[in-house]
């Protein structure tokens, strides 16, 4: 079972990883999706999570494989919605921008 939990711990976050840099590549784009921050998190995430996964806390292998195959494929859904909907918009979303709304709108409602 190891064998299995191995080539699922390593391979399928590499192979999202490389699916998601292919399609950046492929568009030629400048710029990152907010989701890919979200994408980083993860996986540094699961790199800890390898590390006590392989000294022997964790004890349920099967139970932690299905997680994680649960966890990549809420990620792939999650990252092609995010993506969809971030290029129908066709807007970067600015921290700033949102926060100089907020303060502008909590002046004229004051």
């Amino acid at each position: 079972m190891k064998r299995y939990s191995i080539i699922i711990n390593f391979l399928l976050p590499l192979l999202c990883l490389n699916l998601f840099w292919m399609g950046s590549l492929l568009e030629k784009r400048e710029y990152f999706y907010p989701s890919s921050l979200v994408v980083y998190l993860i996986f540094y995430i699961h790199a800890l999570y390898l590390i006590f996964l392989y000294s022997g806390y964790a004890k349920n292998v099967k139970r932690i494989v299905g997680v994680n195959v649960g966890i990549y494929i809420l990620l792939n859904i999650f990252l092609i919605l995010s993506e969809m909907i971030y290029t129908s918009l066709k807007i970067q979303v600015n921290i700033d921008l949102i926060l100089y709304y907020l303060a502008n709108y909590s002046v004229l409602n004051s």
